[in-house]
């Protein structure tokens, strides 16, 4: 508490001489007052003044400052340290005082008022201590404390009934689900009864059963999506119609059913209509970057991170930068990746929330394998093994990409045969969140398991097939051009990656750059030597951009291979792929954003352009590009 003076000297008695009291502790240095603001000089003396006065009469002067406060919270806090005995009037203050401190996202001080509230009430005061214990519960679960929760919300739904049993039974669903707890879909089938004749809490139940079932019964999503689809009206309740109806576009997408452009439509159309107050699905996020929509994932960062942070949520911002971070990382922007979740670990290690958020420790092993820290990246992936079904799914498709980068082809095909295997046995055809494909191909062309590689390209095809997405459109060429080459096939191999769209994979350098390396492998064994240290130089480039060690290190030794030196006058790949762009009639910031590099870098290259080339402006360099075009285009 930081009182102002003239309430020091209204709580204290006159007899006692608060203000000149005021004077002497400021001029020993014991207080200080900043404004009309009075507060101690350290922590430490006040904590032992206040421990020096006598129990009775640290409640006496608590019942004061109740009296003479105008803070409806502070009030609230004198009144509870004032209070031993159970006191409804007391308690229901408090209560009040709380649900102000949730609304404006004081999550802390909203805990502490509603555990205020709950020790004063009487036992016999069932719905009361109930509604006052969720109170609570739902305040800690805000502040990432699921046991806490948890606990508080089992006692609640004991001593409710109806529609506040319901709600106390949804909030144990949500922290089971959340906390990996048993019981998460049970809770919510009470609570279904619980809520019967309250359509608009049956909806939000509805809502959070679909959500649950994504992880918890993959199963049996898609019925029970598409019969809370039914049952919720969307323009009585937009908010939970919203939530269900992106969970069924996960529920048709991972059963193979491909796209599902309408239900999206119906998502935004209901959430825009429940309005930016209304609770955000968690999966709107997730499903972006998986579609590699890096600009709609960040756009639901920066509005989801605002909802969060406005109800004093820290560990769910903390969980949604986890979540932006996976699309950085897809989209090239390694430096924000790191700096995201890094910041977001770092939250959950201070409010030292254990147990569910330990999986943003792995979004962060993830990026330190594509960094080279392999070691703590091992370290976390091998560190726990799921007990759900999906998330041992996800942990084990980490663990893979994490021992690819560690060259353990073994152990890549040991964690993804597994992954298949869980998700085969729920009806997952198309896993969203999962990418595996091509390394395992890469990892069992490595063993000599060609015919188990041909397989995974054609499971990679039908993912394709059933729903087209950048990454895998990028993926294929180099996943078709790796069996081909195992097959023999180095000329067929080049051909498919003849495929390639350079200029749409460049939205995805990562998946750019690997490609360019094994086309440069490609050409080095079909002995195109000056092809082949060209390519590998622009794969090279990249991997330095991003901060690939690994595959930097893979780039240099195969360009050691190559053994061929550059004449000084030759354009190197980077350089004649900004000339192309240059050429174009782009600006320095749009060959920037295609080529993954600087403005700077760009400005670099191009003053190495014209001195090669012995041309001084953009208008030369067109019509040099274009000359060249025409001396290399097949004759007629």
């Amino acid at each position: 508490s930081r009182p102002t003076r003239d309430l020091i000297v209204r709580a204290v008695a006159p007899e006692d001489g608060a203000a000149s009291g005021l004077l002497e502790a400021e001029d020993a240095g014991v207080l200080v007052a900043e404004a009309d603001r009075v507060r101690f000089t350290h922590p430490l003396l006040a904590s032992a003044i206040y421990g020096a006065a006598s129990a009775e009469r640290r409640r006496r002067l608590h019942e004061r400052l109740a009296e003479v406060a105008s803070d409806p919270e502070e009030r609230a806090r004198h009144l509870a340290l004032s209070t031993t005995d159970p006191d409804e009037a007391v308690a229901a203050e408090l209560e009040q005082a709380a649900a102000r401190a949730a609304t404006r996202g004081a999550q802390e001080a909203a805990a502490e008022l509603f555990a205020g509230a709950c020790r004063l009430t009487r036992d016999e005061l069932s719905e009361e201590r109930a509604r006052r214990e969720l109170g609570h519960a739902t305040a800690l679960r805000a502040l990432g404390d699921l046991e806490g929760s948890r606990a508080l919300a089992e006692d609640a739904a004991e001593r409710a009934s109806g529609p506040l049993r319901a709600r106390a039974l949804l909030l144990l669903g949500d922290t089971a689900w959340i906390g990996g707890y048993p019981g998460a879909i049970e809770h919510l089938e009470l609570a279904l009864e619980a809520a019967e004749g309250d359509s608009g809490l049956l909806a939000q139940i509805h809502a959070k059963l679909v959500n649950v079932s994504v992880a918890l019964d993959p199963a049996g999503l898609l019925s029970r999506a598409r019969a809370a689809a039914e049952t919720i009206d969307p323009e009585r309740d937009p908010a939970p119609a919203a939530s269900v109806y992106l969970d069924l576009v996960w529920a048709e997408t991972l059963r193979g059913h491909g796209e599902q452009r309408e239900l999206l439509e119906r998502w935004r159309t209901c959430e825009e209509r429940a309005g930016p107050d209304a609770p955000k699905t968690l999966f709107a996020l997730i499903y972006f970057w998986c579609v590699d929509d890096f600009e709609a994932a960040r756009a639901r960062y920066a509005m989801e991170e605002r909802w969060y942070r406005e109800r004093g949520e820290d560990v769910w911002r903390a969980e949604r930068l986890a979540h932006l971070s996976r699309a950085e990382l897809a989209a090239g922007n390694w430096d924000a990746a790191e700096r995201g979740v890094e910041e977001a670990c770092e939250t959950i290690a201070q409010l030292e929330t254990p147990g569910p958020w330990a999986a943003l420790f792995r979004v962060r092993a993830i990026v330190d394998a594509h960094r080279g820290r392999l070691e703590r990246a091992l370290a976390t992936f091998h560190a726990e093994r799921a007990g759900i079904l999906w998330w041992e799914a996800l942990r084990l498709s980490g663990l893979a990409f994490v021992e690819y980068a560690a060259g353990n082809h073994a152990e890549v095909d040991r964690a993804l045969t597994r992954m298949r295997e869980l998700t085969d046995s729920i009806g997952v055809r198309d896993f969203l969140p999962d990418r595996s494909e091509p390394i395992h191909v890469e990892s069992l062309v490595a063993l000599g398991g060609l015919e188990r590689a041909r397989k995974e390209l054609a499971r990679l095809e039908e993912r394709g097939r059933m729903f087209p997405r950048l990454w895998i459109t990028v993926a294929l060429p180099r996943t078709r051009a790796l069996v081909l080459a195992a097959e023999g096939d180095v000329t067929g191999a080049l051909a498919a990656l003849d495929e390639l769209d350079v200029d749409a994979a460049s939205k995805l350098p990562f998946d750019l750059g690997r490609a360019l390396l094994v086309r440069g492998r490609l050409q080095r064994r079909a002995k195109q030597k000056r092809a082949a240290a060209d390519t590998l130089r622009e794969a090279l480039a990249i991997f330095e951009h991003l901060g690939a060690p690994a595959w930097e290190a893979q780039a240099r030794a195969e360009l050691d291979r190559v053994g061929l030196r550059r004449s000084p006058d030759e354009l190197t790949a980077t350089e004649r792929r900004v000339a192309e762009l240059a050429a174009t009639g782009l600006t320095n910031r749009e060959v920037a954003q295609r080529a993954f590099m600087s403005p700077k870098t760009v400005q670099a290259n191009l003053t190495r352009i014209y001195r090669k080339l012995g041309i001084s402006s953009r208008a030369e360099l067109g019509a040099r590009m274009a000359d060249e075009r025409r001396r290399v285009a097949p004759q007629k």
